[in-house]
């Protein structure tokens, strides 16, 4: 997670969900055929501010899982290949003079949940 201060105390927020798993976040097509598969769901939550622009609950899909397509695909690329994500950007306003943070969470039924916590006011 980053964080881009574009005026005082205003930050841009941007953050990548990414599926480390092997797994699609849905299993199976069967799961989407037959409208069981939950979609990932990304919240921020800020203390010290507001949130000036985007949306705090954003469904954003599912992502395919880190599997190769092809049995061949590690050899032929270098042994890695790049992790299916998508990447959130929110605009967040501080209250001048506080200790302001964002907290963004990602979750999925079928693949979990994960938080993290970024300081706005840190340098870096």
């Amino acid at each position: 997670m980053t964080r881009r201060e574009i005026a005082s105390d205003v930050f841009v927020v941007q953050a990548v969900v990414a599926n480390t798993g092997p797994l699609p976040t849905y299993l199976s097509q069967a799961a989407i055929a037959s409208r069981r598969d939950s979609p990932i769901v990304a919240t921020i939550h800020v203390e010290g501010g507001e949130l000036a622009a985007g949306q705090a609950r954003a469904v954003i899909g599912h992502l395919e899982g880190n599997m190769p397509k092809s049995p061949g695909y590690f050899l032929f690329s270098g042994g890695s290949a790049p992790l299916p994500s998508k990447t959130l950007e929110w605009v967040v306003k501080a209250k001048p003079g506080s200790r302001a943070s964002v907290t963004v969470t990602a979750s999925c039924a079928k693949g979990g949940r994960d938080s993290r916590q970024l300081d706005l006011r840190q340098r870096e």
